[in-house]
């Protein structure tokens, strides 16, 4: 029995090396305690501390991670496995495969009449109102009005960018808590959607950041559709957070978009700025006709 050890250890490790991702896939899902994700990666947005990958399938699925393994070949239609989400939603990730490869492991097994045991894709769309109920899906038909909204304000946009605009709106809108349709009414105001828009004074992409506002939230390309409306997202409701309680919250949020927090604190109020008065009017004016009244 000795003599036959190191050659059990040898085919042993032989078998362990030549594993293939999908087989190890397969073996920690059937094992437990991992949440699936699918769908087609669609994009991608990164910040200075996690990675939030949009994955499409029957919607729009969005999941937050520390670090996720590159390059991420975006129109690839994958199978993820991670780790249950921490306090702030962020997920471990374990091991991803194509669903191309998933599939056809899948069909070898029904062939060879062998037991196939599938956990549920977590599809929980959580708190829409929490910041930390990731990951959630955002129906078909919402993506589809979101889109028309933006090509009606670009019509010139490709259907795939303005798709892919409408899924960044409503993904970081949600997950910042704060309402889609203020961020498009913004976005419309600021760049009219054109996501290389630049003004005079330099401020850049879909929500005109200036460089140094940019530079300061962690955005390495202002004219990345999604780095841009993260960040734009995220700076709204941060002005709207300085004036929770006051009656004027929104005019004075949007003050500070356009004119700077410091000029708002010097006049401690609204500028006294044609141009800045001017924006607030036409936001809010178009922010009451997106929604209804």
């Amino acid at each position: 029995m000795r003599g036959r050890h190191p050659l059990f250890l040898f085919l042993l490790l032989s078998a362990l090396a030549f594993t293939s991702p999908v087989e190890e896939y397969f073996s920690l899902l059937k094992r437990g305690g991992y949440l699936e994700f699918r769908g087609e990666i669609i994009g991608f947005i990164k910040s200075k501390n996690s990675l939030t990958l949009i994955l499409r399938e029957n919607g729009t699925t969005c999941i937050r991670f520390r670090e996720f393994p590159s390059p991420i070949n975006i129109g690839k239609e994958v199978r993820i496995l991670t780790k249950p989400p921490n306090e702030e939603g962020i997920y471990e990730f374990v091991l991803m495969v194509s669903e191309g490869e998933a599939r056809a492991r899948e069909e070898r097994e029904k062939k060879n009449n062998e037991q196939v045991f599938y956990y549920p894709i977590s599809s929980s769309p959580g708190n829409l109102t929490s910041r930390g109920g990731l990951p959630f899906i955002i129906p078909e038909e919402i993506i589809e009005a979101y889109k028309k909204a933006v090509l009606y304000f670009n019509p010139r946009m490709d259907d795939a960018s303005a798709r892919l605009i409408a899924q960044a709106i409503l993904y970081f809108s949600v997950a910042n808590n704060l309402d889609p349709r203020l961020v498009v009414a913004v976005i419309a105001v600021e760049s009219g959607f054109d996501p290389k828009a630049v003004s005079p004074k330099g401020a850049m992409g879909l929500g005109q950041l200036m460089p140094q506002t940019a530079a300061g939230m962690g955005v390495k390309n202002p004219f990345d559709p999604l780095e841009n409306i993260s960040a734009s997202i995220r700076l709204i409701r941060g002005h709207l957070e300085k004036f929770e309680g006051d009656p004027y919250q929104l005019a004075l949020a949007l003050a500070c978009y356009n004119a700077g927090s410091g000029a708002v604190r010097k006049y401690r109020g609204i500028p006294p700025y044609k141009e800045t008065q001017s924006y607030i009017q036409k936001v809010v004016s178009l922010y009451r006709k997106i929604c209804g009244y």
